[in-house]
């Protein structure tokens, strides 16, 4: 009885581990015939994208004979599969790439060669790129610096990629003026040549005589800051006085502060920038707490006033109420005794 058990059980077994490899060699077989198919449409897409380009690109994906084959138990056929595959040059991509490769693969410019023509493409900075209009109220000379420091961002920052990718930053009527350049075979070749056209045409002489205007006007205000004032001051130094140094905006910042500030400042005429700037931040800390003080005591001599006035008040009507019952006490004495 125990003898047909076994021998019961290890025949159950044995048609187990058939049916399983059976099952493991089907998906095998499935698994490399989904990978076969993947490599043909690869093959027909790179074939189809030599017609387009006109470019020769080599086959990237080739098959070779491993000698796998693959037994199918069930219906007692064997089939051989061509498996192994290499590449015959590799593309990089993100995944095998550093982050510091990355951000410079994102931001550098590549070539391709379509039509044995060479083409250039441009990945820019993900930031907010600065834009001109060419309106009055834009300010031409800030607009070329904030192109330079965006494309320095994205490690373009030659003058050729600079005058290549000027255009891009153009709008409405400068990029109209731009346009009218190359139709008329006038466009600058060196980055200079354009700065310099680009200034004539967005910087006339009265935008200049207005700037001046500004420049010799502008002074502190008593309700501005030594910070938001050398802000404003330097936006205008930077148009009105393009080829002055940081010494020289320091001259103008102690000429044009106010009164009050420049008094208490004991600093010589030759101190930098940062130094003027640190000691009149203390001196405005200490007019501060100066103005605080007295306004509080303003106030407070202001409120003791005020309870003076209302105590006074209060003790002249108690005053007055007492006299009108004293003189009530008398009629009504004088009315008894008469009686």
């Amino acid at each position: 009885m125990l003898e047909s058990i076994k021998t019961t059980t290890t025949s159950g077994t044995s048609h187990q581990d058939e049916g399983t490899d059976v099952n493991i060699k089907s998906k095998q077989e499935a698994k490399l015939v989904l990978h076969a198919n993947t490599i043909t449409k690869i093959n027909s897409l790179l074939h189809k994208l030599n017609k387009c380009t006109g470019s020769t690109i080599p086959s990237s994906i080739t098959t070779q004979n491993s000698g796998v084959k693959l037994e199918q138990h069930a219906t007692g056929r064997s089939s051989t599969l061509k498996t192994d595959t290499f590449l015959e040059h590799t593309l990089p991509t993100t995944s095998n790439l550093t982050g510091r490769e990355v951000k410079h693969a994102e931001s550098k410019s590549s070539a391709f060669p379509v039509n044995d023509a060479i083409h250039s493409t441009m990945m820019l900075h993900s930031t907010e790129a600065p834009v001109f209009h060419g309106k009055h109220s834009e300010s031409p000379r800030p607009f070329l610096l904030c192109v330079r420091e965006y494309m320095k961002s994205a490690h373009l920052c030659d003058d050729l990629s600079l005058l290549n990718a000027v255009s891009q930053f153009l709008r409405e009527s400068a990029l109209e003026w731009y346009c009218q350049l190359r139709e008329l075979h006038r466009e600058p070749r060196t980055w200079r040549e354009f700065t310099e056209m680009f200034l004539i045409q967005f910087d006339p002489t009265t935008r200049r005589a207005r700037q001046e205007a500004e420049w010799y006007q502008c002074k502190q205000k008593e309700d501005e800051t030594i910070n938001e004032f050398l802000v404003r001051l330097y936006a205008l130094w930077r148009e009105y006085k393009p080829d002055e140094t940081e010494s020289n905006l320091a001259e103008h910042l102690l000429c044009r502060m106010r009164t009050d500030l420049l008094k208490s400042v004991k600093l010589s005429r030759n101190a930098s920038l940062g130094e003027i700037m640190a000691e009149v931040q203390q001196i405005e800390d200490i007019l501060y707490r100066r103005s605080r003080d007295q306004q509080l005591s303003r106030q407070l001599k202001q409120l003791s006033l005020q309870e003076n006035e209302i105590y006074s008040k209060d003790k002249s009507a108690f005053e007055w109420c007492n006299c009108d019952n004293l003189s009530d006490m008398r009629c009504t004495r004088d009315t008894i005794f008469l009686i």
